[in-house]
């Protein structure tokens, strides 16, 4: 058969046309298999860059040393509702010990106990009723003091005449009702003339005195 010259064209067009499509297609198949490739090693590469992966167990240990406050022993007795044992955040003051214990019963003296004096490890909290009489232990007196005091010969003492009434609220057994009086007392007839004069104030007896005299000084 023989072909015109525009027939031949023709064939050689087609031809062209067919290999250069194989071509098109070979060339996308490496380009999809190169980018699959690259995917994988940039993966790969990236991952070192990654922090490594926190130890559970030292995540744990640090979540379980932050915000986490230290406790302390009280005991409570007297004219609570639930006098015993409790613990307690070791910043807690006396109002914390009496709401952790029930509240005060009916009758407690509220006068003779300092809601707002912080309180410490291994303390003893008696509240008397109103118009009772309880002598501490010479045991209690002693941890009392120690407590207190801390032991420390710089503690400072509270000047029972010219303490304001949050100043002498910290004394053990001393609250607001008998903090006003002795401002009351020094206001009409002038200052103590011995830490004892303090006796001479309604409610302060020789027990209350007993608490307070390594605390105060005039």
């Amino acid at each position: 058969m023989t072909f015109t010259k525009e027939q031949k064209m023709i064939v050689i067009l087609l031809v062209l046309t067919i290999l250069g499509s194989i071509s098109i297609i070979s060339y996308v198949k490496d380009q999809n298999r190169l980018s699959s490739r690259y995917v994988l090693i940039d993966e790969t590469s990236d991952s070192s860059f990654y922090p490594p992966t926190m130890n559970n167990t030292e995540f744990i240990e640090e979540s379980s040393n932050s915000g986490i406050s230290e406790k302390i022993a009280i005991h409570i007795e007297g004219a609570i509702q639930n006098p015993g044992f409790y613990y307690l955040d070791e910043d807690s003051r006396y109002d914390d010990a009496v709401k952790k214990a029930g509240g005060l019963q009916q009758g407690a003296d509220r006068t003779r106990i300092n809601l707002a004096k912080k309180i410490y490890d291994e303390a003893f909290i008696y509240i008397p009723m109103v118009g009772e009489e309880w002598e501490p232990t010479e045991e209690v007196k002693a941890d009392n003091n120690s407590k207190n005091q801390g032991n420390d010969p710089t503690t400072v003492l509270v000047n029972i005449n010219t303490a304001n009434q949050q100043e002498l609220m910290t004394l053990s057994g001393i609250g607001e009702v008998y903090a006003q009086r002795i401002i009351d007392y020094r206001t009409a007839n002038g200052a103590f003339q011995s830490v004892e004069d303090i006796m001479k104030i309604s409610g302060i007896g020789n027990v209350t005195f007993e608490n307070i005299k390594e605390q105060i000084t005039k």
